[in-house]
């Protein structure tokens, strides 16, 4: 794993792509479990595919043996996020409809997805990829999965294109899979008593944390900023009781002012730094 990181990390930055906040915010939120390496790992994939953990975009699952007492890291997201990282490389369009093989009792045994890709001459290919309903539906004990027995099609379907879209884009998303696809691996897991740890849960409902709430005051004192009025400001936008405090904010919510206050605070820095500059040539003219 050391040597992908050292491979990738000249050309992906976490900590330029990340701020420092919302990099803790990751680590004590989805990545309890990660190391250093693999925690700047999951950033860099983050940055690559330009997906927000905190969005709940993509996912850093961790899956502990508790016969070797180790775990493992994958990376996944749904197939939202598969549709979007392939459109954002301009050469990306969906494919007909999802294809579907039945036995003679009519039970699903395959689903086959196309999507299309142009290439450097501007023509457009369809490219497919075939999943099989064994391979992929989730079974508990003899019963099937709430969304696998009344959702099928759709299951498979998302299976078969994650398939696709892979095979299609394979810069963009190898090593980056959908749940949907991992949904069979982890009961498999859970059966051989190798528990899935899955550390997804959003932040949108957890409170701020006080590092952050020290961070934001710390920003508004720097930029000389009157904090009352600010939090007053910030209480009405995300419509708050008016009589409230930071501790009233979320932390996604939290990332998301720390965030906005640095920006206005770096751009009053420029905007002063320009003023004193202009003021320093009148001031050489008016001498000269």
């Amino acid at each position: 794993m050391s040597q992908v990181i050292l491979k990738e990390e000249k050309k992906y930055s976490p900590t330029a792509y990340f701020s420092s906040e919302k990099i803790d915010l990751i680590k004590n939120l989805y990545c309890k479990d990660a190391n250093d390496e693999e925690l700047k790992l999951f950033l860099m994939i983050c940055q690559k595919v330009k997906l927000d953990p905190c969005a709940r975009q993509i996912f850093a699952v961790f899956r502990k043996d508790y016969k070797t007492n180790k775990h493992s890291m994958t990376i996944q997201t749904g197939i939202d996020g598969y549709r979007l990282i392939a459109d954002r490389t301009g050469k990306y369009a969906p494919g007909r409809d999802t294809e579907y093989g039945y036995d003679k009792n009519g039970n699903i045994l395959w689903a086959k997805a196309y999507v299309k890709k142009m290439t450097l001459d501007g023509t457009w290919h369809e490219i497919s990829a075939t999943a099989f309903w064994n391979e992929y539906v989730v079974m508990y004990g003899n019963k099937m999965s709430t969304f696998w027995a009344t959702k099928g099609h759709i299951m498979l379907s998302k299976c078969a294109e994650a398939l696709a879209l892979r095979k299609t884009f394979p810069a963009e998303l190898s090593g980056l899979y959908t749940k949907e696809e991992m949904g069979n691996l982890s009961y498999e897991e859970k059966e051989n008593q190798s528990v899935p740890e899955e550390k997804t849960d959003s932040c949108i409902e957890n409170p701020i944390m006080k590092n952050q709430i020290e961070t934001i005051q710390r920003i508004i004192q720097l930029g000389r900023g009157n904090e009352n009025k600010i939090l007053q400001w910030y209480l009405t936008k995300y419509e708050k009781n008016t009589d409230g405090s930071w501790e009233d904010f979320t932390a996604l919510e939290g990332v998301s002012i720390i965030e906005e206050l640095i920006k206005v605070k770096n751009k009053k820095t420029q905007q002063n730094k320009k003023t004193q500059k202009e003021k320093l040539c009148s001031k050489i003219q008016s001498n000269g």
